[in-house]
């Protein structure tokens, strides 16, 4: 995940970039989060690990950090709650409250939350109409230990068995105009065989639950519902190079969810976020020994311990 400072407010524009699934930037209110809520966000206590930032458009929205939570990134809201223990690189927002031993390394004066009207007014991904006609129409209810691709197209319900994969058309539209998509324990909705592949596009219209140890890859998910449980991923899940739309709705993600890659969250609310990690973005280490020291053999080695000159 790449990380950017909240600022350069009232750029015009929306970008998403969709091979693969990757950030979604949204420039009017300064860059790339990996999670975008438009009213407010609560973090369960507990071991959150999340690199990059973090953002709530509300003009009265808040961010509510739990405990021993660690964010590597900027949280921008107009009110921040650091719980006991947790930590945030940096903090944006108009009210700072901190809890016990909770800090912001860097925290920004009162009043400095200060969105533009553009970026109030923004939406990081519109969501698609569906079609009028649905076709083919059909429930898609795959049995249990199955593996098999869907095509295109506009459908019903959809159910994933227990540890079945389902193989999206890379860059292929699927509309789902029943009540929900429902992936059964152990199950995979993934979009090609390897990157870089152009994400599959799934519009749902109802909610998406999942039960525990599913996966994602390489996916844009709409979810259209207003519900107070839009989307909800269970335990130990995994969503790589997957961006989760539910800009009506809340997400309620659970322990153990794994972000991989270019995987970033984007709803009305989240109640509430319960200990989840993402990974670290790439970086470039260099390997340098103290004056006067060197490494023994020029170039990569495998052992690159510093001898005195």
């Amino acid at each position: 995940m790449r990380r950017f400072a909240f600022g350069i407010l009232g750029l015009l524009g929306i970008a998403f970039a969709a091979a693969p699934a990757s950030a979604v930037n949204v420039p009017e209110c300064g860059g790339d989060f990996i999670v975008f809520a438009k009213e407010d966000i609560v973090m369960e206590a507990g071991l959150t690990l999340l690199f990059g930032d973090i953002f709530v458009q509300s003009p009265t929205g808040q961010i509510r950090v739990g405990a021993n939570n660690i964010i590597h990134g900027t949280v921008s809201a107009s009110k921040i709650i650091v719980g006991n223990g947790a930590v945030i690189d940096e903090c944006v927002a108009d009210t700072i409250t901190l809890l016990g031993t909770g800090k912001c390394t860097v925290a920004s004066p009162p009043g400095s939350f200060n969105p533009s009207a553009a970026c109030l007014a923004s939406a990081p991904i519109p969501l698609p109409a569906f079609p009028a006609v649905c076709t083919p129409g059909t429930v898609q209810n795959i049995p249990n230990n199955t593996t098999t691709a869907l095509a295109p197209g506009c459908y019903n319900n959809f159910r994933i068995g227990k540890n079945s994969t389902v193989t999206l058309t890379p860059g292929g539209q699927y509309f789902f105009k029943g009540n929900e998509v429902r992936l059964l324990e152990g199950a995979k909705l993934i979009s090609g065989t390897g990157q870089p592949a152009a994400a599959a596009v799934v519009n749902i219209q109802g909610i998406l639950i999942s039960e525990n140890n599913i996966e994602l890859n390489n996916l844009l998910v709409n979810v259209n519902s207003t519900s107070g449980q839009a989307v909800q991923i269970f335990f130990n899940s995994l969503l790589q190079d997957v961006v989760i739309n539910a800009p009506l709705g809340n997400n309620h993600p659970h322990s153990g969810g794994q972000l991989r890659g270019n995987t970033e969250l984007i709803a009305k609310t989240f109640h509430d976020i319960q200990p989840i990690t993402n990974e670290r973005p790439p970086i470039n280490d260099i390997c340098v020994c103290p004056v006067g020291f060197h490494f023994p053999v020029p170039g990569p080695t495998p052992d690159r311990i510093c001898v005195p000159n």
